[in-house]
C-alpha cells in the first residue's frame, strides 16, 4: 500500500498541470455535491410520501446543514493542505500527527455540536423558523434530534475524504461518498416508502447513510498517511 501511495504523491509531481487540475477537481467537486444529498434525498421520499407540513420540517433546517459543512470544511481543508505539504516533502511522520490530528479534531467537534444541537433543539428550530406547536416544528424536531446522531460519522467522513483527495486519490474519496449517498436512497425507500416511518424513517435512512460513507472512507485511507504509513 505504501508504493501505491508514494506513485500517487509523486504522479502530482509530474502530471501536466492542467490534466492534473481536472482530475483532481471533478472527483472532488462530485464527491463534495454528494454531501447535500443527504437532505434532498429526505426532503423528496418525505414531500412525496408523508406530507408537506414534513417537508416543511425538514426544509427549515437547511441552517443546520450549512454549519455542519461549514465546521467540516474549516477542519479538513486547511488540515488537508498541510498533509499535502508534509507528503510532497516526503515527511511522512508529520504527516501521520496531522492525519491523526485531522480525525481527532473532527470526532470532537463532531460531538460538541450533536451535544449541543440536541440540547438545544427546541430553541434551534423556533429561531429556523418553524412556529412551536405546528406539525412542521414537531417533525422538524423529530427530524433534527435523530439526524444529530449522524454528526460525528458525518464530519470524520469529510475529514478523511480531504485527506484521501490530499495523497492524490481523488476517485477513493468520491466513491466514499457516492457509496453513503447511494445507501441513502436504498434505505429512504424501505423506511419511509415500505416501513411507513415517516420523517423519523428519513432521518434514520440519513444517520445509517453517513455511518456507510465513513466506514468506507475509513477502508480507504487505511495505509495512506495514517499509522503506519512510512515507517
Amino acid at each position: 500500500m505504501e508504493g501505491t501511495v508514494n506513485e500517487k504523491t509523486r504522479s502530482l509531481e509530474t502530471q501536466p498541470l492542467f490534466p492534473l487540475l481536472i482530475s483532481m477537481a471533478i472527483p472532488g467537486l462530485l464527491g463534495t455535491f454528494t454531501t447535500y444529498l443527504y437532505r434532498t434525498v429526505d426532503q423528496i421520499f418525505v414531500g412525496n410520501f408523508v406530507g408537506r407540513n414534513a417537508l416543511g420540517g425538514i426544509s427549515v433546517l437547511s441552517p443546520f446543514n450549512n454549519i455542519i459543512i461549514a465546521l467540516s470544511l474549516f477542519i479538513t481543508v486547511g488540515g488537508a493542505s498541510m498533509i499535502s505539504l508534509a507528503m510532497g516533502k516526503n515527511n511522512y511522520e508529520r504527516a501521520n500527527k496531522l492525519f491523526s490530528n485531522v480525525v481527532i479534531q473532527a470526532i470532537l467537534m463532531a460531538v460538541i455540536v450533536s451535544v449541543c444541537f440536541y440540547v438545544f433543539a427546541e430553541p434551534f428550530v423556533s429561531l429556523c423558523g418553524a412556529k412551536e406547536g405546528t406539525e412542521t416544528y414537531e417533525y422538524a424536531l423529530i427530524y433534527l434530534k435523530i439526524i444529530v446522531f449522524g454528526q460525528v460519522f458525518n464530519m470524520l467522513n469529510q475529514g478523511l475524504a480531504a485527506i484521501i483527495r490530499a495523497e492524490g486519490a481523488a476517485k477513493y474519496s468520491m466513491f466514499a461518498n457516492i457509496i453513503g449517498a447511494v445507501c441513502n436512497v436504498v434505505l429512504d425507500y424501505i423506511l419511509v416508502c415500505i416501513a411507513g416511518m415517516g420523517v423519523a424513517g428519513a432521518a434514520i435512512a440519513t444517520v445509517a447513510s453517513q455511518v456507510m460513507g465513513a466506514g468506507v472512507s475509513a477502508a480507504s485511507s487505511r495505509g495512506k498517511c495514517g499509522p503506519g504509513h512510512g515507517g
